[in-house]
């Protein structure tokens, strides 16, 4: 009974106002942890868990993630050939390399350095990517290279295939192996299942030379798995991959494909344990700048979101609240990254979207931290549109009543009513020769004159015989904080507006005749 009280007296004083974090505001100033943002409705930004895309490493000899206007990482191959980009279909980022009859594929012409580039020397190598096929009733070719090598002024062909046939998966290496005389050699890898129509699946074909292992493995389990020996037997001598010296050996993707191809991705190693869960473990942070709510002693009234939890995905919401410059300044030094990993400290007060504020001591500035945490598969991301933050601004004090003014010798009294408002901090007396115009100064005060907390106040010091026009504005907390600042640091001007409108004027004509009591 008495917070509701209370809340009504302070509401009295107060003004309800909205602030949007999220949708038009871009989200401006937030710091992101593991966090990305992601065109939602009417080209606003949602904020989801970052996908588990690969990053660039110095094992990499290429890696394609085909978002937006992808790029060719690292510089090992020029483009010879664009494909389409779909921004609606994809497994990872915000898009997939698009194919079909009527689309040109990706041609890639591989550079010095490159491992297909003429005449690379080759010990480990990796080929990975999703693929989501649309039309599996004819053969279809993913990815396809060819090269020539001389042997004793003989021409040998080399090729390097991905295909599907009868919805089975096919990799085919002619002559890509050899040893020292270049002897012909072929190799093909498949398949256990069978693909299916619109569905993504990863594939990985990876060679140790150390091994002599060539395994193919399809979303993660190996589906196949021979020995590049001259016997196909881990007891014979192995082979080593040689690339020719021709320098238009060519690597294509979606040559003769209709669907997409996302996170493409070819390494110097042997890769085996690719990421086939579109999100990782760790969780997402975010960390909201610094929020100015205008003045000391505001109230949080809620905050409500507009997000999305999908299967058992969750997002934890957190706030501090302080009325103090001096920890807002500290908390603009504070980032995502700070909250990587352990539990959030006990300085970050959890809350619950949509629910009143009851506890709040009030404050001036605002910070929120968001956690997100994927679903138990790693599939699913929860989703923060925008955050709405609804509190009670202080509103400035109302005008004095009551004012009089006594003339006396010298002097003249001033007195009033008390502003009955809970954070009133006190009162400042304007006077001047001329109505309206305050400007008046004496010998020992020049105006305003801050009094303080008082409803009476003796201006002395003034010449006989000389009108004098008097007013008085009462001033809060929030002002008198601002102005302690004054020194420091530099202050809005909006601020000085938190004093209450000027009093009625009065005036008063010192005499000696009135005596000085």
């Amino acid at each position: 009974m008495i917070f509701i009280l209370f809340f009504i007296s302070y509401f009295a004083f107060s003004q309800e106002k909205n602030l949007l974090l999220g949708d038009g505001q871009l989200w401006e100033g937030v710091s992101l942890y593991n966090v990305k943002k992601d065109e939602g409705a009417k080209g606003f930004f949602d904020l989801r868990l970052l996908d588990r895309e690969y990053a660039y490493d110095a094992d990499i000899d290429l890696l394609l993630h085909f978002n937006q206007q992808y790029e060719i990482i690292p510089s090992h191959y020029k483009v010879k050939s664009r494909c389409s980009v779909d921004n609606q279909n994809y497994k990872l980022g915000n898009g997939a390399a698009a194919f079909s009859d009527v689309l040109e594929p990706l041609v890639l012409i591989p550079q010095e350095g490159s491992l297909f580039s003429s005449g690379a020397q080759i010990e480990d190598f990796s080929i990975e990517f999703w693929v989501q096929p649309h039309d599996l009733s004819r053969r279809e070719t993913i990815l396809y290279w060819k090269n020539v090598r001389f042997v004793d002024n003989a021409l040998i062909h080399q090729y390097i295939s991905c295909s599907i046939s009868d919805r089975f998966v096919e990799w085919s290496f002619i002559n890509f192996f050899s040893d020292e005389d270049y002897s012909p050699f072929s190799v093909t890898v498949k398949s256990r299942r069978q693909l299916a129509t619109g569905e993504w699946s990863h594939h990985l074909v990876s060679f140790s030379h150390s091994t002599g292992k060539l395994i193919y493995r399809v979303d993660g389990r190996i589906e196949d798995i021979t020995y590049i020996s001259a016997n196909r037997g881990e007891r014979s001598k192995l082979l080593v991959p040689s690339v020719g010296d021709n320098d238009e050996g060519y690597l294509y993707l979606g040559k003769i494909f209709y669907g997409q191809i996302d996170e493409f991705r070819i390494s110097k190693r042997v890769e085996d344990r690719p990421h086939l869960s579109t999100y990782g473990k760790n969780r997402g942070v975010l960390v909201s700048r610094p929020i100015d709510l205008g003045y000391t002693n505001s109230k949080l009234v809620k905050i409500e979101t507009s997000s999305m939890t999908p299967r058992n995905s969750n997002l934890f919401y957190y706030y501090r609240f302080t009325n103090e410059r001096t920890d807002m300044l500290l908390w603009s030094n504070d980032n995502a990254t700070n909250y990587r990993q352990g539990a959030i400290p006990d300085y970050w007060k959890p809350f619950n979207p949509g629910e009143i504020f009851i506890d709040d001591d009030g404050g001036r500035f605002l910070q929120i931290l968001v956690e997100f945490y994927p679903d138990g598969t790693l599939s699913s991301s929860p989703s923060l549109k925008n955050m709405k933050i609804t509190y009670l601004e202080d509103l400035p004090p109302v005008a004095p009543s009551g004012l009089k003014a006594i003339p006396k010798d010298g002097k003249v009294v001033l007195i009033w009513n008390n502003v009955t408002e809970s954070d009133l901090a006190g009162y400042l007396i304007y006077f001047g020769e001329s109505s309206g115009i305050y400007y008046g100064k004496t010998a020992t005060a020049v105006s305003p004159i801050d009094v303080g907390h008082v409803n009476s106040y003796t201006v002395d010091n003034l010449e006989n015989g000389k009108l004098y026009f008097f007013s008085i504005v009462a001033y809060d907390k929030a002002y008198a904080d601002v102005v302690a600042e004054e020194n420091f640091i530099t202050i809005n001007q909006q601020h000085y507006t938190h004093k209450s409108e000027f009093s009625k004027e009065v005036s008063a004509r010192p005499s000696r005749i009135y005596g000085r009591n």
